[in-house]
C-alpha cells in the first residue's frame, strides 16, 4: 500500500475482498500522518446458492462464516435490509455490491434502502 501512495494512486476501491483486513487498511488510510490511500470497501451481497458453491467465497470471508459478516451478507426475501445496511455502514463498508443469485425484488428493496441510507450500489 505504501508503494501504491508513493506511486501517487491516492484512493483504492474493493468490492469483494476481506473485510477484516480493509477495514485494517482504511483505517490506516484515514491518518493524515500515515503514507497510504484512502480505501473504500463493499459489502458483498449474494444468494445462498453462491456462497454454497463458489471456490472465491473463502477470499473473502477468510476465517468468518460466509454470509454472516457484517462484509458478506445473504439476501434472502426474509432479510431486514435495514439491518443489513446499517451493519455493513457500522463496519465501515462504503458501498453495497450486489451480485449472484439475487432475486429482483430483493435487488430492487436493498437498492432504495441503501439509498435513503446515503451507501452507494454496485
Amino acid at each position: 500500500m505504501i508503494n501504491m501512495f508513493k506511486q501517487g494512486i491516492t484512493t483504492v476501491r474493493d468490492m469483494a475482498g476481506n473485510g477484516e483486513t480493509l477495514s485494517v487498511l482504511k483505517d490506516l488510510g484515514q491518518k493524515k500522518e500515515a503514507p497510504y490511500p484512502k480505501v473504500h470497501f463493499a459489502c458483498l451481497i449474494t444468494g445462498e446458492d453462491f456462497i454454497r458453491h463458489d471456490s472465491r467465497v473463502t477470499e473473502t470471508t477468510g476465517n468468518s462464516e460466509a454470509g454472516n459478516v457484517a462484509w458478506f451478507k445473504v439476501l434472502k426475501n426474509d432479510t431486514d435490509v435495514d439491518q443489513l445496511i446499517d451493519e455493513a455502514q457500522k463496519f465501515g463498508c462504503t458501498g453495497i455490491k450486489l451480485y449472484a443469485d439475487i432475486d429482483a425484488n430483493d435487488a430492487k428493496r436493498t437498492i432504495a434502502t441503501a439509498k435513503n441510507k446515503g451507501i452507494a450500489v454496485w
